[in-house]
């Protein structure tokens, strides 16, 4: 076969679509992400980079003694289960 049939072209190029599939996700994400911007500014007036970074950024802290994978399956099932 040396060209893809028009239907399946249609399939694969519509998982490109950003609004379908991962606008919902990015947004509850993001909601989070908002969230959490607004606690730390109830625990702190000022929170220098550092203490955000280390609290609520993307690697593992330093007190989670897992791997860096753990952390990272640990995040998306908290993140799947808080969906539902």
């Amino acid at each position: 076969m040396k060209y893809l049939p028009k239907e399946l072209v249609n399939i694969i190029a519509d998982f490109h679509d950003y609004e379908k599939y991962c606008k919902p996700v990015h947004k509850i994400k993001y909601e989070k992400v908002l969230d959490d911007i607004i606690n730390m500014g109830d625990i702190m007036n000022t929170i220098s980079p550092i203490i955000a970074k280390e609290c609520w950024g993307p690697y593992k802290p330093h007190w989670f003694d897992g791997t860096q994978e753990e952390w990272f399956d640990n995040q998306y099932v908290s993140s799947l289960s808080d969906e539902d």
